[in-house]
């Protein structure tokens, strides 16, 4: 496994805390031309408490060229979904980094 580097951590714009001390974090990508278009398109991921990748985002196949996450939001019940910059929202598991489509919107 893994860490982030210091420009990755510079990155991050979002975190959410898990009950094992793991985070699951956004990586603020748009528009980035530097980074491979899988990184970009997949730019959450879970960290452990020491700082190791655990898991990237995994592919959903609703992407079309560079369409990061550009949000990541918590729910009563624990859930978290996911939204995509041209509007696709996901559920996330956090113990896979699995999505499931549940909305489009813009």
């Amino acid at each position: 496994m893994r860490s982030f580097t210091s420009t990755e951590q510079a990155l991050i714009t979002d975190s959410i805390e898990l009950e094992s001390g793991q985070r699951v974090v956004l990586l603020d990508v748009a528009g980035r031309r530097d980074m491979a278009t899988d990184d970009v398109n997949r730019n959450i991921y879970c960290i452990a408490p020491s700082g190791q990748i655990i898991w990237q985002a995994g592919a959903d196949g609703t992407i079309q060229g560079h369409d990061s996450f550009v949000s990541l939001r918590q729910h009563g019940d624990g859930s978290i979904t996911a939204r995509r910059f041209f509007g696709n929202e996901f559920l996330l598991d956090p113990a896979s980094g699995e999505l499931t489509h549940t909305e489009w919107s813009k």
